[in-house]
């Protein structure tokens, strides 16, 4: 579903018709999850974690670091996506390797969360050079799921209630899911565009662009949203921040082209 919201191609398939938000750009699926089949590990098996290591290997890989065995990272990637995330701080480590990563010129997209509690306790979310999105609604409400906080760098659709993300999947179909794993690649797809437009950008940039105000769509106010629906803005609830706006590739894509227009000059 993450890729397909990314870079579906709009290519008639399996009866459908579907384009992601950047359908030429191109998908590097790393592997970085482990299926179990026991009880012990899973209660009701089968399920799929993701080691730390197994993580860190990857991103470290795509910073060029070698590997037996393996091809060496192309050098064409410009932004990597997390739809994953669990309950702990930000390890060492992987904010390290983070570093490294957007040192290296590669725009790190993560997923905040669906406790709906502040994401500054959630694993990547929490950690420096990232990019954190939290999902909305159709109607720009943060979602009843999704986490929030001051870690949030921005939002992105990812479906509340009766309105869903439909997507690719991988049964050779289309699925209707929520979360922020699904705003997450909203964000990863704009980032795509604006290199597509600019292959000079870098994280931090691109960071400036997603977030700035000409680029994003304002949250709706509480009393613009259906009642009942929660607000990003809500005066009641200041410390649950949902970032800079939702995230919006039209603007985006414009200030971009600003930008390079007047480089160009």
């Amino acid at each position: 579903m993450v890729a397909g919201i990314i870079a579906s191609t709009g290519e008639p398939t399996y009866g459908q018709s579907l384009f992601g938000v950047a359908p030429q750009s191109t998908i590097l699926p790393i592997n970085v999850f482990t299926k179990f089949t026991d009880q012990e590990t899973c209660g009701f098996p089968p399920c799929i974690y993701s080691y730390l290591s197994d993580q860190m290997s990857a991103l470290a890989w795509l910073t060029g670091e070698y590997f037996a065995n393996l091809p060496g990272a192309p050098s064409t990637t410009v932004g990597i996506n997390m739809s994953l995330g669990t309950l702990t701080s930000c390890p060492q480590s992987a904010q390290r390797i983070l570093t490294q990563v957007q040192s290296k010129g590669l725009s790190v997209v993560v997923a905040a969360g669906n406790q709906n509690m502040d994401a500054a306790r959630n694993y990547p979310a929490n950690c420096d050079n990232v990019i954190s999105v939290a999902a909305t609604g159709f109607y720009g409400e943060r979602a009843s799921y999704s986490n929030w906080g001051e870690s949030i760098t921005l939002a992105a659709p990812g479906g509340n209630g009766r309105y869903s993300i439909y997507s690719t999947a991988h049964d050779n179909g289309y699925l209707n899911k929520q979360g922020t794993s699904l705003a997450s690649p909203h964000v990863a797809g704009v980032i795509a565009l604006l290199y597509a437009i600019n292959p000079k950008l870098n994280p931090v940039k691109i960071k400036e662009i997603i977030t700035s105000p000409a680029s994003i769509t304002p949250f709706p106010l509480p009393e613009a949203l259906p009642k009942g629906s929660l607000s990003c803005v809500d005066v009641n609830n200041p410390n649950k921040l949902c970032g800079a706006g939702i995230i919006n590739a039209y603007k985006a894509v414009q200030v971009a082209q600003l930008l390079t227009d007047k480089q160009r000059r």
